[in-house]
């Protein structure tokens, strides 16, 4: 009798250990995807960053020089 709890006992530390081995490796395919998700946020911020300071660029030649724009508009109807 003691054989067979031994036993048992033994093919439960087993499956506790799988189990935990494979909760380990879940929180580190989660892991991984955030890392992945952070990675991919951070691009966009400088892809938005890098749109809103073009934007801001244009506007501030727009104002200071309106006569660039009327010729970069009959420029590239002209290329047409």
């Amino acid at each position: 009798m003691l054989n067979i709890m031994q036993r048992y006992l033994g093919y439960l530390r087993n499956i506790d250990r799988q189990f935990s081995s494979t909760e380990r490796v879940r929180e580190t395919m989660r892991n991984a995807e955030l890392i992945k998700m952070l990675a991919l946020e951070k691009s966009l911020v400088c892809f938005s960053t890098s749109l809103r300071r073009k934007s801001t660029l244009a506007d501030q030649q727009r104002t200071l020089c309106p006569s660039v724009r009327r010729r970069s508009r009959s420029n590239s109807t002209t290329m047409l």
